[in-house]
């Protein structure tokens, strides 16, 4: 007489499923490690989050940033870097913005803008360039996760 017991697949219906739940894991990591490069930069330095200064608050995702600073905003397009020292570098548009309410039909004057600077830990300096003029807007001293400190225009 053989011994023909049925196998862990048969009488358990999780145990099949072990090794796709493994392997969801598995790929979930590949894609976060793949993303991470947007993220971090090559040291682990972390960009990407809310970045708060005198004047000055950004707010930097893999796929761009937003700022908002006296009496003016910009934007950061998607592709910005990130060197292993912290070199932070990007291009988007700058816009002057004046006291009292903006008029419906009016449009603000939006110039070419880069913006570079260096993260150290959770400090960044950044200084925003007007690229059509080259004109310095300013530079500023942000740390991660404070609030900022804007004036509005009156």
């Amino acid at each position: 007489m053989s011994n023909l017991s049925p196998g862990p697949r048969e009488t358990d219906p999780a145990a099949g499923r072990l090794p796709y739940a493994v392997f969801g894991a598995l790929a979930g990591l590949l894609v976060c490690a793949a993303c991470s490069g947007f993220i971090y930069g090559p040291n682990g330095i972390l960009a990407v989050g809310s970045w708060g200064g005198l004047h000055v608050v950004l707010i930097l995702e893999d796929s761009g940033g937003t700022l908002e600073y006296d009496c003016a905003h910009g934007t950061i397009e998607s592709g910005w870097t990130l060197t292993d020292d912290g070199a932070f570098s990007g291009v988007g548009e700058h816009v002057t913005e004046h006291g009292g309410p903006v008029q419906e039909s009016e449009v603000l004057p939006t110039r070419p803008a880069a913006y570079q600077g260096t993260i150290d830990g959770d400090r960044m300096q950044l200084t925003v360039t007007l690229t059509d003029s080259a004109q310095v807007v300013g530079s500023f001293d942000l740390r991660r996760g404070a609030d900022g400190q804007i004036v509005r225009c009156l």
